[in-house]
């Protein structure tokens, strides 16, 4: 039974311009015509190139950084927008081109161009790919290298036909990489001829790695907690917790300059470490060791309280001696 589609043709603001039919047959034989917006048969005289893009209307939908994928032909288009992938689509055939005001939807945009799999379809997205320098922010032209026949395009991909969403992650990766055109005659390259430049850097890929931040320093407090005088100590971390529990870990028992277990109980707001040069151990007991912390333990607590007993005596001596 034949099959009947009619695909609507609107421009950026969503104004119905064409309808475009087509009838496909069991037997490979395909009929198309065009429509005014009023029902009438064909265009009455309105150049296809004027016609707007197909999908035109969805463009504004897009993010300013989506790549927008250009196909030849609606079938194309409507089989990629299944699929997630953003795109529009000539209505002019492989023999035309599409008019500038029908390009500016694509002002400032990103854009792949997909064109089929023959020469025909080829020198139609280079006569594009021309008409869009200077218009688009990007334009990355597409070869799909596997295309099992002369032809065939975006449609018949496997990624579009299956949806499968690691398929379709895999062929935006593609699409994301493809080459840069550029203009004929450019610099480096001989006149007349467009080149493919280098791939385009795909969004998709692994950030580098953040060197690892180094550990928070903080002086000593109290120099009876340390041996081989005064060095920069880490501030503790969730480690710290293991060494009470018999682990171990860098400054405790078994180390060079480390405290024992028994001088880190209930300290363990410092870690010891010890050494260190003698120019920095004194750069380190230069910032004071006596200043109160939140979480001190009792000992430490005390010698303040101590250190304000004699510091309120001798208030009150100077006081009595006025």
């Amino acid at each position: 039974m034949p099959k009947h589609t009619t695909y609507h043709v609107r421009n950026a603001e969503g104004r119905l311009k064409a309808k475009h039919h087509r009838i496909d047959r069991s037997d490979g034989r395909k009929q198309i015509w065009w429509e005014r917006p009023d029902g009438s048969k064909g265009l009455n005289g309105t150049p296809l190139a004027d016609l707007p893009l197909y999908g035109s209307e969805l463009v504004g939908d897009c993010h300013e950084d989506d790549l927008i994928v250009m196909v030849e032909g609606e079938k194309a288009r409507d089989a990629l927008e299944a699929a997630g992938i953003p795109a529009v689509a000539t209505v002019t055939g492989a023999s035309g081109t599409p008019g500038p005001e029908a390009l500016e939807v694509l002002r400032d945009r990103r854009v792949c161009l997909w064109p089929d799999s023959d020469d025909p379809g080829r020198g139609h997205m280079e006569r594009i790919a021309e008409r869009l320098d200077g218009v688009a922010a990007e334009v990355l032209v597409y070869t799909w290298h596997e295309s099992p026949e002369k032809g065939a395009d975006g449609a018949d991909h496997p990624a579009i036909k299956s949806k499968n969403p690691k398929a379709v992650d895999r062929l935006l990766t593609d699409l994301e990489g493809a080459p840069r055109w550029e203009a004929k005659g450019a610099e480096g390259h001989e006149a007349g001829e467009s080149t493919l430049a280098t791939p385009s850097t795909p969004i998709f890929g692994e950030l580098p790695t953040a060197p690892p931040l180094p550990g928070r320093r903080a002086p000593c407090r109290d120099p009876e907690f340390h041996q081989g005088g005064c060095g920069s100590h880490r501030v503790p971390t969730r480690d710290d917790s293991r060494a009470a529990a018999g682990h171990p870990k860098r400054g405790h028992r078994g180390q060079p300059g480390g405290a024992t277990e028994a001088r880190m109980e209930g300290r363990r707001d410092v870690v010891p470490c010890g050494g260190g040069s003698a120019r920095h151990q004194e750069d380190s007991c230069r910032q004071g060791h006596d200043r109160p912390r939140v979480g001190e333990t009792s000992r430490a607590k005390e010698k303040v309280q101590r250190r304000a007993r004699s510091l309120r005596g001798r208030v009150q001596a100077v006081e009595g001696w006025k």
